[in-house]
């Protein structure tokens, strides 16, 4: 079998029940590339692993970012658009205040930013 092959099972193997990346499962495989792979090949691997690792992490994180505080229900309805957006069931939330989005909201989630606020709106008049 060859290591591109094996890094793919690896991978899998990093995802729990819940459909999201596991800690735990990580360090079990980075365990057992440490423990199986031969000494040339371990650090290749791990950076093959980490590589195909990285997309995933950044497909399940979702940072929402505010001009300011806001409630629990505007919260809900942001994190509903970005499942609807995305398809995905399984995501994690991060929330962040950044009153220079003058009045907004940019919610990101790996490559893709929507943006609603007063800051993007002078941008696009400039």
């Amino acid at each position: 079998m060859n290591i591109k092959t094996q890094i793919k099972i690896l991978l899998d193997e990093s995802f729990g029940s819940d459909g999201l990346v596991d800690a735990d499962r990580v360090n079990a495989v980075c365990d057992y590339i440490q423990q199986t792979f031969p000494d040339d090949k371990k650090i290749s691997a791990l950076k093959r692993y980490l590589r195909a690792l990285l997309p995933e992490l950044s497909r399940e994180n979702v940072l929402i970012e505010t001009s300011g505080k806001i409630d629990s229900e505007t919260l809900a309805q942001l994190k509903n658009f970005a499942y609807r957006q995305t398809s995905r069931k399984n995501l994690r939330f991060n929330e962040k205040i950044d009153e220079s989005l003058l009045g907004g909201v940019r919610i990101t989630c790996a490559d893709t930013i929507w943006e609603v606020s007063a800051a993007d709106a002078l941008k696009s008049i400039l």
